[in-house]
């Protein structure tokens, strides 16, 4: 027994989700994709599940779809149940969720060793090696800031 239940995302889920998502992290490092992203997905309710237990939210995976192609835009998980399982049953049920919904291609871009990396490889996601990833960030639009401060 695994002693978590994975569902579909459900807008009451929000806040536990940012907040699982906060205490997430494993690397100095920034997501590719801001908080600011995932949340606006989920209002827009893009794919997305939950893993509960004891009916206390202890992970997600956040997509979003575009055309085609998805992106995992969040991968989270309660510290204390990482290495379990959890992230690879959260993906596994997102990507049935795409691949469902006609998506054909699922991407996700991850600091190495971030929460959520191992659980990619588990799911048989293969690395792209060779590939740099280029960035250049212009100023927080008021977009951004306007989605987080309403939180």
């Amino acid at each position: 027994m695994t002693g978590w239940r994975v569902r579909d995302y459900t807008q009451d889920d929000l806040e536990p989700v940012i907040r699982v998502d906060m205490q997430s992290g494993t690397t100095e490092e920034p997501p590719l994709f801001p908080l600011s992203d995932a949340v606006t997905a989920l209002q827009a309710r893009h794919p997305a599940v939950v893993a509960t237990a004891d009916d206390v939210l202890i992970g997600a995976a956040v997509s979003r779809v575009e055309g085609e192609r998805a992106w995992i835009l969040r991968i989270c998980m309660a510290p204390g149940w990482r290495q379990r399982g959890l992230g690879s049953a959260l993906i596994t049920a997102l990507e049935q969720r795409l691949f469902a919904a006609g998506v054909r291609a699922v991407h996700a871009a991850l600091p190495e060793g971030e929460t959520g990396a191992t659980a990619l490889r588990n799911c048989d996601f293969g690395a792209r090696p060779g590939l740099v990833f280029f960035e250049k960030r212009g100023p927080v639009t008021p977009q951004s800031a306007g989605t987080l401060s309403s939180l």
